[in-house]
């Protein structure tokens, strides 16, 4: 305890998007339709080794992974639960806000939110990809995202970016 105060430390929660022919879900990016799933856990970047000639530079890249529980397996008594890791699109990893909407489903700064009470804004927003923390967009308003924590039950999540970009299309 500190000043007072005890902290209370959480554990990050990403979830990024894995190519699947098995997936359940189809996304959008750079105007491409991408079969996969969505996968929770830790998120891990390996960078690319290094190379020797300018020319290859282009076909080594970074790994990008979502480390989590083997949904399979159960683990022995004092044995450590077996972990699996998922290749995942680099551009679709986003962080959990820690943050439910009204019926608990968990904001990521990828969320598109719909505001069933209109108080704080008008109809659809989404929350941007944030640097540091999650902000929030209405029309040409932003939040920040802890600021209108009190009024997230208002909010439901409609989709995300990738899924359902449509809902981010201005009205007419």
């Amino acid at each position: 305890m500190m000043g007072g105060y005890i902290f209370k430390l959480r554990k990050p929660l990403f979830h990024g998007f894995y190519i699947s022919e098995d997936g359940d879900k189809i996304i959008t990016l750079d105007g491409k339709q991408i079969k996969g799933a969505w996968v929770e856990g830790n998120y891990y970047k390996i960078p690319a080794p290094p190379v020797c000639f300018k020319e290859d530079l282009k076909a080594v890249k970074d790994k990008h992974y979502i480390i989590f529980e083997n949904p399979n397996s159960c683990p022995d008594w004092g044995m450590p639960r077996q972990m699996v890791r998922a290749e995942v699109i680099p551009e679709t990893v986003s962080e959990y806000l820690c943050l439910t909407d009204k019926n608990d489903v968990k904001i990521f700064d990828d969320s598109i939110l719909y505001n069933t009470d209109q108080s704080l804004c008008e109809e659809r927003y989404r929350i941007y990809k944030p640097i540091g923390y999650g902000q929030w967009k209405s029309g040409n308003d932003i939040y920040n995202i802890f600021e209108i924590k009190d009024h997230i039950k208002d909010f439901e999540v409609i989709g995300n970016i990738f899924e359902t970009p449509e809902l981010l299309e201005e009205k007419q």
